[in-house]
């Protein structure tokens, strides 16, 4: 693969969003700095509530250094996973380390050996505080192993460190001991939702002129959705009436992505590398 084809790729997958325009919810932004005593924050909540938004902007309102990790269907290989989080690593990295390895046939049968050293190697390079994100974690299959990966990385997070997940759905079944030692904070649909105050403060940003019944007509039909809000605001101007997801979309699962093709998720569950050629 060209060279420049391979860096687009990492850019991609390891650069934050880059946000202007939008409403600081500093509401969320206290949630967010208690939830970062711990070594974990979990953010779900259904498509298009603002998840990745929220997480970027509060890292820049923070000025938390950080390490941005994109999820994709790919990550369901974990040594694709390992070779990608090795190119976020460097853009980080001062010269004065080598590479992090790459999980090659020969260390398969020790994955966990070879995660909890990888993850201590990467967490010491990483000037503390700081935050690593994995961005969009619903979209690694169930099946993969990626998961019990992630586990023994979490469990590697030195004091001053935190992971932030998002996904769609609640952490999977392999975190269960995280979470009933209290070491994973969630962030969910709830504490997202747009309050009547921040749906108008979002309205009144982008200048425009509603009554208070509109207003209300909007919040009320949207559910507090950043999505729907403005879906709903486009539609007020144009007076088309818009179609909103059923309720139930909020209540989608980690699980719903995998369940939809069971046989592929398994064979995206493979050891083999998927690394890109030079």
């Amino acid at each position: 693969m060209p060279a420049m084809k391979q860096k687009r790729i990492s850019l991609g997958k390891t650069t934050r969003p880059s946000l202007s325009g939008i409403l600081p919810r500093t509401r969320l932004f206290a949630l967010l700095d208690e939830g970062r005593k711990g070594p974990v924050v979990w953010v779900t909540g259904p498509p298009g509530c603002g998840k990745t938004t929220l997480v970027a902007s509060y890292l820049d309102h923070a000025r938390v250094p950080c390490l941005w990790y994109q999820m994709d269907e790919g990550d369901a290989d974990v040594a694709t996973f390992f070779y990608y989080l090795g190119l976020a690593a460097a853009e980080h990295d001062d010269g004065r380390h080598e590479r992090l390895p790459l999980l090659t046939p020969e260390y398969h049968a020790g994955l966990s050996v070879f995660t909890r050293r990888y993850f201590q190697d990467l967490f010491s390079r990483l000037e503390r505080p700081f935050a690593v994100v994995f961005d969009g974690y619903d979209e690694v299959s169930a099946f993969s192993p990626f998961h019990e990966v992630l586990r023994e990385a979490l469990r590697e997070l030195p004091p001053g460190g935190c992971a932030i997940l998002t996904s769609r759905g609640d952490p999977p079944p392999t975190l269960a001991r995280l979470r009933a030692n209290r070491a994973v904070s969630m962030l969910g649909w709830e504490e997202l939702r747009l309050t009547r105050e921040e749906t108008q403060s979002i309205v009144a940003q982008r200048k425009r002129n509603f009554t208070e019944e509109a207003l209300e007509e909007i919040y009320a039909k949207t559910q507090g959705s950043r999505s729907c809000s403005s879906r709903r605001r486009s539609a007020a101007r144009s007076r088309i009436r818009p179609i909103f997801p059923p309720a139930s979309s909020s209540s989608i699962t980690w699980r719903a992505r995998s369940s939809r093709n069971p046989e592929r998720a398994r064979r995206n569950s493979s050891f083999e590398p998927r690394i890109p050629r030079r």
